[in-house]
């Protein structure tokens, strides 16, 4: 009986360094995965101006269409596109709110060939056209002016 305790303690503790050691690989992998995400977002926000697809950025990062496709989602739960393009608009948010630019220029600095598609896709996500924010941008910006509370400055 001895002797069977102990074999079934051996083959315990070697099933426990087994499932540790694949759990700490899954870690491993994990972590790959999120950095290899964050550069591939740092790279589109590096690309910002261009349309890319998702064949460049397969060939930026040397993997396949499926294995990008899948690591995106499960990352971001956003389609490689459909990332890149909340990006921009995230982008053409930051510009209106702080640069003094026409629609048009705005358009052009995130990569949208025409000024019509850049307001369709803005009003899709945000639910505003890009000149509709930039009023409610201003109307808010006057009404927390500094000058106003001065006891806040």
């Amino acid at each position: 009986i001895k002797n069977h305790l102990e074999i079934l303690l051996i083959q315990l503790i070697r099933r426990g360094d087994r499932s540790s050691t694949n759990q700490s690989d899954s870690i491993a992998m994990a972590n790959y995965n999120d950095t290899l995400v964050g550069q591939m977002i740092d790279y589109m926000r590096a690309n910002i101006r261009e349309n890319l697809t998702i064949e460049q950025l397969c060939s930026a990062f040397g993997m396949g269409r499926t294995r990008m496709v899948t690591l995106f989602k499960t990352a971001t739960g956003l389609g490689t596109i459909a990332y890149f393009q909340k990006l921009k608009i995230e982008h053409a948010k930051t510009i209106i709110r702080h640069r003094t630019l026409r629609m048009t220029e705005v358009a052009e600095e995130v990569g949208f060939a025409s000024v019509h598609h850049f307001s369709r896709s803005f009003k899709k996500e945000t639910g505003l056209t890009p000149t509709e924010y930039a009023r409610s941008v201003n109307a808010r910006a006057l009404r927390w002016s500094p000058e106003m509370y001065p006891e806040l400055n």
